[in-house]
């Protein structure tokens, strides 16, 4: 219903005002927490849920900007509209869309292939984007650095 709620609020801002509705398509992380994330760009409009800096919610995906708002999709689908002035472009934060197999090398050749260890879908991670690569290189707490499958990967481009 939330969903619903703040996909309708942007179709309305964006049928009314073409201009004033710009397509972004990045990933951002919340500067400081806990944010209120609206049900649409002002602070007059209801909060729709807010971030804290335990949520699973971090990269998110920035997909729209009207004025000094952008719209924003979690990962587990919450969508709404924070102040740009909270939000920074995110280049290193991915998150598990799956339970993960941490690899040694970028290699699926099932002979050759050492797992590392395992990252339960929802884990936050520190990640290199290798963008001509199916995969990516992890920094995961408590396990060596490792490879996973870009598919497998939300907050990159």
């Amino acid at each position: 219903m939330k969903f619903l709620l703040s996909s309708l609020t942007f179709f309305i801002f964006f049928f009314l005002d073409l201009q004033a509705v710009k397509e972004i398509n990045s990933f951002g992380v919340i500067l400081k927490y806990p944010v209120n994330v609206r049900i649409g760009p002002d602070t007059f409009y209801r909060i729709a849920f807010v971030l804290n800096s335990d949520d699973v919610s971090i990269p998110f995906s920035v997909r729209y900007q009207t004025g000094d708002w952008y719209f924003i999709e979690t990962f587990n689908k919450k969508s709404g509209w924070v102040k740009i002035n909270l939000v920074k472009e995110n280049k290193s934060y991915c998150i598990a869309k799956r339970d993960l197999q941490v690899l040694f090398r970028p290699n699926l050749d099932f002979q050759h292939k050492i797992t590392l260890g395992k990252l339960k879908m929802g884990g936050v991670f520190l990640c290199k984007n290798y963008p001509r690569s199916e995969f990516v290189r992890t920094k995961i707490k408590g396990v060596k650095n490792g490879w996973v499958l870009r598919k497998d990967v939300f907050g990159l481009k």
